[in-house]
């Protein structure tokens, strides 16, 4: 069976590459499918993208990014505090009242409530009609 030719492709990134290039570019594609040749294009390749993450813009926009996400840890940060602070007290005010209904004081914050009404109260349900006659 014949091995398919590769050729190179028309549009690269949807970037149209020129008859005239990639007919140039033909005989280096053939080369590359020798291994040793194929090393050393991964090998510029992964130079070449080394070159272009040591830029400016590129280690801007790493330091940009790494700020945003030190601004966003620490909103976390600041939220987990509150949620602890109000966990800690739903636990405390939790412990004084146990504390409170072992030993059979009134609770602290019970005795400032007021008790709830019965529900037959007059003007509510369905006596209320035949009280106002």
């Amino acid at each position: 069976m014949a091995k398919k030719q590769t050729k190179v492709p028309k549009k690269v990134a949807g970037i149209k590459v020129p008859r005239e290039l990639r007919a140039k570019l033909q005989p280096v594609l053939k080369a590359a499918e020798h291994p040793v040749v194929a090393d050393l294009i991964a090998a510029g390749i992964a130079a070449a993208s080394v070159a272009i993450a040591n830029t400016k813009m590129a280690r801007d926009a790493a330091r940009k990014a790494g700020d945003e996400a030190v601004d966003a840890a620490d909103a976390t940060a600041k939220q987990a505090r509150r949620t602890g602070d109000m966990v800690k007290s739903i636990a405390i005010d939790f412990a004084r009242h146990f504390i409170d209904a072992y030993e059979g004081r009134p609770s602290s914050a019970g005795s400032a409530r007021a008790k709830p009404k019965k529900a037959g109260r007059a003007g509510k349900g369905r006596g209320s009609a035949s009280k106002s006659r």
